[in-house]
């Protein structure tokens, strides 16, 4: 089995947003973010809930298929099919005032 088919057995897009990050940006209606970053964005599954607080809001995701998905949604302003250290590498000018990185790093 393929690193691709065996992330797609085990997320999907069907999944709803992380309801700890719901509740986080909730906490503080007063929560306004120019630049969005989610690192490991999957299918874009938390995009909705990010895009709700931030003006822009960029999608990182190593998984080809997944990075495809979450860019069909359109509701990130860009999707990219990387890594986070190779996007890094590549947009230093980039400044973010919200990552998430929900269920990617541990």
């Amino acid at each position: 089995m393929s690193y691709e088919d065996y992330w797609h057995s085990k997320y999907s897009l069907e999944e709803e947003p992380s309801k700890g990050l719901i509740e986080l940006l909730e906490m503080n209606e007063n929560f306004q973010f120019d630049r969005a970053l989610d690192v490991g964005c999957g299918e874009g599954r938390n995009f909705s809930i990010i895009k709700k607080y931030s003006a822009c809001l960029i999608g990182i995701e190593p998984n080809k298929k997944a990075a495809e998905k979450a860019g069909e949604l359109k509701i990130a302003d860009e999707v990219v099919f990387n890594t986070l250290d190779e996007y890094y590498q590549n947009n230093k000018r980039y400044c973010f005032n919200f990552i998430v990185a929900w269920r990617v790093l541990h």
